[in-house]
């Protein structure tokens, strides 16, 4: 994927549309937005996330991206599931204010994000497959198990017969 900020071909169009100075102004106060989140989330997580998802639809675009790069050191316990995020991603992603750098970045993370919904997927069922062939694979020693009771007894049962023909024919010979 190119890096537009490290190219030497900017687009005409781009910086037509957005000045060079604007670049750093929306990354520090992207920045600003999200410590500010960040500092609210790490107090009263729920809070937080109710309040910006309030401003998500008053269509705040900074509280979009919080939301959507939220995530804690476990990548748990965050205010959006994965189909939100995705969509938030997606969203970002359409919005023209926002400078090349972070419509680069955005579109990084989503297809990162993508792929690891895919991957996701895929080891779901895979573990649905594994943990259906644990319990065919059990059916299965409990059913051989049970096999090799019912022929222990039945050659329980011939040892026996055999015994007593044995001493049947000990009891002829003499």
């Amino acid at each position: 994927m190119p890096t537009p900020w490290l190219t030497n071909e900017a687009s005409p169009a781009a910086s037509e549309q957005i000045p060079k100075h604007t670049a750093p102004n929306q990354i520090e106060q992207l920045m600003r937005y999200t410590a500010i989140f960040t500092n609210e989330y790490t107090k009263k997580p729920k809070a937080t996330c109710v309040k910006y998802k309030k401003r998500l639809r008053q269509n705040d675009w900074q509280a979009s991206w919080a939301l959507a790069y939220n995530t804690t050191k476990n990548g748990r316990n965050t205010c959006l599931n994965t189909r939100e995020i995705l969509k938030l991603l997606s969203t970002l992603q359409a919005n023209k204010k926002l400078i090349p750098e972070l419509l680069w970045f955005n579109q990084y993370t989503l297809q990162l994000n993508k792929a690891l919904k895919n991957k996701a997927r895929k080891i779901y069922r895979l573990q649905r497959i594994i943990n259906k062939n644990k319990q065919l694979l059990d059916e299965k020693k409990l059913e051989n198990q049970q096999k090799i009771e019912d022929l222990q007894l039945e050659n329980q049962d011939i040892k026996e017969k055999l015994d007593a023909l044995k001493a049947i024919e000990t009891s002829i010979l003499q």
